[in-house]
């Protein structure tokens, strides 16, 4: 009984709660969530994380002053800009998004050698036993990091050549809408 009643407990935690009519508490997952998934997608939308950082923090830092009165009455300030870390989350998806929705730019599909090749574990984790295979191509002068599901480390093992279709975004940062192998196409 005691351990049904540390569950139901656990769930009043995740209750939707209200402070002047602003649901908080929804909105805190799911800013979360839209957070991991704009980490995701940042392998193949080469915008620096440090500006998504940056974007987050201030948009938090705007939200919290711009509704000073209200937080300061209903909710403790400090709580209030980690709540507002979410709408930061929310509104770096919608710079990751609107970089590639907005844009009107041609895709360019060109062929790079791949500069260097090595197998890595899963989550920097060596205690997980898979390897998954990583790959630097120089494009522009920079090296960029791609990973690859293991399935696709036989195709490129022998060859070295990947042919990149390589959109340029809204906001002026590249996107890389596929990434084949030589003998994939």
């Amino acid at each position: 009984m005691k351990k049904i009643n540390d569950i139901i407990e656990f769930f009043k935690l995740l209750k939707l709660r209200y402070a002047g009519n602003v649901p908080y508490q929804n909105i805190f997952i799911i800013g979360f969530f839209i957070g991991f998934i704009t980490y995701f997608k940042l392998e193949r939308n080469w915008i620096p994380i440090e500006l998504l950082i940056s974007i987050t923090i201030c948009s938090s830092i705007l939200i919290t002053i711009s509704f000073w009165r209200f937080y300061k009455r209903e909710l403790n300030l400090i709580w209030a800009f980690f709540h507002n870390l979410t709408y930061g989350f929310l509104i770096s998806f919608l710079f990751v998004i609107s970089n590639d929705i907005l844009s009107n730019k041609p895709e360019i599909t060109n062929q790079y050698y791949i500069k260097d090749l090595k197998l890595v574990y899963g989550n920097g984790n060596r205690r997980q036993s898979t390897l998954k295979p990583e790959f630097i191509i120089e494009i522009d002068g920079k090296d960029r990091v791609f990973n690859v599901h293991d399935s696709r480390f036989k195709q490129f093992v022998n060859n070295r050549k990947a042919y990149l279709t390589i959109k340029k975004g809204f906001w002026g940062y590249d996107i890389v809408k596929s990434l084949k192998f030589e003998n994939e196409i």
